[in-house]
């Protein structure tokens, strides 16, 4: 298959084994086709597809496939997992040969992911089973129980692994996915270990290529790391665990660098760092949000997903930034997440006028001041839709900045300024005791969570950074601290604003 990731640019990383467990018992070569097929008509090029790492889920004759040894699983979701991989490979219907025809059928590529140290099977509780290969060998472990990559052993064992899947089935490339999970070496072995890692990368991209003459075509090669942390900090750290993903660009071993964004940074991703990495050569930069729903403050009570809003700013800031492509992982986790977003994401021009959420909050929270004494917050929102643009091509703008804001009394308490021009926040501020008669004002003890709009003329919505600043009024009894938490701005191209969280992610528990 001719590859299609230029054309195509989100790529999405399915967790294998999860997989399973959302397919009703028995299992089915059709069901697990289905899973693959609800993906087609995206924007997804590439799916990307769990393979393992101390054990797999396909028929390996490397690496022992989940289940395989017949020995006793503690866990029901365990065993239903297991008694699905062995039911398809026993019929004959090897699960890696499933996916790797649906993808095809459906348009996509597929790469096979190689989880570089998973823990799961170190977690209290879980259980997870290794191989009998890696219950055998404690000499090759980590002190947190995972795999040793200055073993010799362990890269060696790995390197088959991938060449007998890139061998025996037709996938489109290999990713290595450093997401799952550091450490790789011993802390004072990280320089060793970085020299190990890179000759690991430049055997397994000879391999590729050396396979890949075989069968007439360029099999791809990515990894992925995660940003749990602002930029440039997780690239530093990233090298001190061993990994050198600029050398890996600069020496053309890897054809996508994918930069995962997870945790608080999940909405306000930067990739410059990144960008400054592939420069002049050339290796693709993919970034995206991770797992969905990684939201850092959230009211009590309320449930919190990356929503389709927020989805697209996202993108927006990343196809900005310079990004080639957008990724994905772990979604089906999270329901049925084949949605709109991912046959919009795929093109900046098609986001460029849809409605988006952008969400700061690396900033946040901010304590405002004594409530006594009243108190004040400043933040740097920024802007990457071209409002202006939009303005004058006919488009009715709409924004509107979203506020919480903990102990706030009253709306009229609340002077807010954008740009230094003065702004009106609407919806007053509902006292503790009312909080069953209106869903945004959550109840925890005596913490009110304080929903709070703020209009913005289009006018002054211009691409770029923007500063607010919230100042509230003090109350001389109140000896409780003012604390910002939420500082959203809603862009609309549609002609009315509707009202508390349409499209916004915010669903009440009450």
């Amino acid at each position: 298959m001719k590859s299609d990731y230029g054309h195509k640019r989100l790529l999405m990383n399915n967790d294998g084994n999860s997989t399973y467990c959302r397919i009703p018992y028995p299992i089915t070569p059709d069901k697990l086709r289905q899973v693959v097929r609800s993906m087609a008509g995206t924007d997804i090029g590439i799916l990307q597809w769990r393979i393992g790492g101390l054990i797999t889920f396909h028929d390996s004759k490397v690496i022992e496939s989940f289940g395989s040894r017949g020995i006793d699983l503690p866990f029901y979701v365990q065993w239903f997992i297991a008694q699905h991989v062995q039911d398809l490979i026993r019929s004959g219907h090897d699960p890696m040969v499933v996916v790797c025809d649906e993808a095809h059928r459906c348009g996509m590529e597929l790469w096979p992911s190689l989880r570089m140290n998973d823990h799961h099977h170190t977690y209290e509780g879980l259980d997870c089973r290794g191989s009998a290969y890696y219950e055998a060998h404690p000499e090759l472990h980590l002190p947190d129980g995972s795999y040793d990559w200055l073993k010799p052993e362990v890269r060696g064992q790995m390197l088959e692994y991938l060449e007998e899947t890139a061998t025996r089935y037709e996938i489109d490339g290999i990713d290595l996915d450093y997401t799952r999970l550091p450490p790789f070496f011993r802390e004072e072995q990280a320089n060793e270990g970085r020299e190990a890692m890179t000759d690991f990368l430049r055997k397994t991209r000879a391999m590729l290529d050396r396979v890949g003459k075989k069968k007439g075509l360029h099999l791809g090669f990515s990894a992925q790391i995660y940003n749990h942390e602002l930029i440039p900090t997780a690239l530093e750290r990233a090298h001190r665990l061993g990994l050198d993903p600029g050398r890996w660009a600069k020496e053309g071993l890897v054809d996508i660098l994918i930069a995962h964004h997870r945790g608080h940074v999940l909405y306000e991703p930067d990739i410059h760092a990144w960008a400054d990495l592939v420069r002049g050569t050339k290796c693709k930069l993919y970034a995206g949000p991770g797992k969905r729903g990684r939201k850092k403050f959230n009211a009590p009570g309320v449930l919190r997903e990356t929503s389709t809003l927020e989805h697209r700013a996202i993108a927006t800031k990343l196809w900005a930034q310079g990004a080639d492509g957008i990724s994905f992982y772990d979604y089906m986790h999270h329901g049925p997440f084949f949605l709109q977003e991912f046959r919009e994401m795929g093109d900046p021009e098609k986001l460029r006028h849809l409605d988006k959420r952008y969400v700061t909050q690396l900033c946040l929270p901010i304590d405002m001041g004594d409530a006594r004494e009243g108190g004040s917050a400043s933040v740097k929102v920024e802007l990457f839709d071209d409002v202006q643009t939009a303005l004058a091509q006919g488009y009715p703008v709409e924004g509107r900045l979203l506020l919480n804001i903990l102990h706030l009394v009253r709306v009229e308490d609340l002077k807010v300024e954008w740009d230094g021009k003065p702004l009106k926040p609407v919806l007053e501020a509902i006292p503790p005791f009312r909080h069953d008669t209106h869903p945004w004002a959550i109840y925890e003890g005596d913490r009110t969570w304080f929903h709070v709009e703020a209009p913005v003329p289009p006018e002054g919505m211009g691409k770029g950074v923007h500063d607010l600043k919230l100042t509230v009024a003090g109350h001389k009894l109140l000896a409780v601290r003012y604390e910002l938490r939420q500082v959203d701005l809603e862009i609309r191209y549609t002609p009315e604003l509707a009202q508390f969280g349409d499209g916004g992610g915010y669903r009440p528990q009450m």
